[in-house]
């Protein structure tokens, strides 16, 4: 077992810390991920971390304090959030390694590496080294980030959608219509406004889902790693309300950006 990491994943809505513990095994001269234990130790609003909120940083820091000798490694897509968590860390003595798509055992093929969301990279690191084929990781959180991961270790490239909270708040924000909030229905036809607007929310984000991950399957830079189609990885907040209502294959994986934190 390699010893445990602290991993803040901080996201547009959300900062979440866990402690990782993860091995590592060796399978015909190739590292593999083996155990994966992952304890989520807190979660606070990242406005809160962008305001330097005092209740926050007491509650961060105390999580911290619990295992005073674990390093810190933090993902984070919010540049304005790092100044403050390191800070927050190093005012502790906790010093925080701020990871980057250079940390990462991954080659991503795009024109500008550092400007794809580390989020994204953790995920497809974290997925790679667990399965060593092919994965379409689907993000479900602010935003739906679908990522591209293929042999041997290469970040092809991906989409970004709405997620589904920020589908149902955009209503609301530029009409007059009521919010609704997001919840899986049956009703296609509804017969009031807020039931049509929860069929329109449901049965629209699933189609994005279903449509998105069919088309990356026919993707022609797919052709090399056929007849074995890519693992479809589901993660983010967002994965287990989903995941019953899907008609394509998947695995629910809910801390694969913590994973991969652990990992870098």
């Amino acid at each position: 077992m390699n010893p445990p990491v602290f991993t803040v994943n901080v996201g547009n809505t959300n900062v979440s810390l866990a402690l990782v513990r993860t091995s590592v095994e060796a399978r015909c001269g190739v590292e593999d991920t083996g155990s994966v234990s992952v304890a989520r130790r807190g979660s606070w609003p990242t406005r809160a971390v962008l305001d330097d909120d005092p209740a926050a940083r007491a509650a961060f820091l105390a999580a911290l304090a619990v295992e005073p000798d674990v390093p810190v490694h933090v993902g984070c897509v919010v540049a304005a959030a790092a100044p403050v968590l390191a800070r927050w860390t190093a005012s502790a003595g906790r010093p925080a390694r701020f990871v980057t798509h250079a940390d990462l055992p991954l080659r991503v093929d795009v024109p500008a590496p550092e400007r794809v969301g580390v989020d994204r990279l953790l995920n497809c690191a974290a997925a790679w080294r667990r399965f060593h084929r092919g994965c379409l990781v689907v993000d479900l959180g602010t935003a739906v980030t679908y990522d591209l991961v293929v042999a041997p270790g290469v970040f092809l490239g991906g989409v970004i959608a709405p997620g589904l909270e920020t589908l149902s708040y955009a209503l609301s924000a530029r009409t007059a219509l009521p919010y609704v909030p997001p919840e899986p229905t049956e009703v296609v036809l509804g017969r009031d406004t807020p039931a049509c607007l929860r069929a329109g929310l449901w049965f629209g984000f699933l189609g994005q889902l279903e449509a998105v991950v069919a088309r990356v399957m026919k993707d022609d830079r797919l052709d090399a790693a056929r007849p074995a189609p890519p693992l479809t990885l589901l993660t983010g907040g967002a994965a287990p309300l989903v995941s019953p209502h899907l008609s394509f294959p998947h695995e629910v994986l809910p801390d694969l950006t913590h994973e991969g934190l652990a990992l870098a």
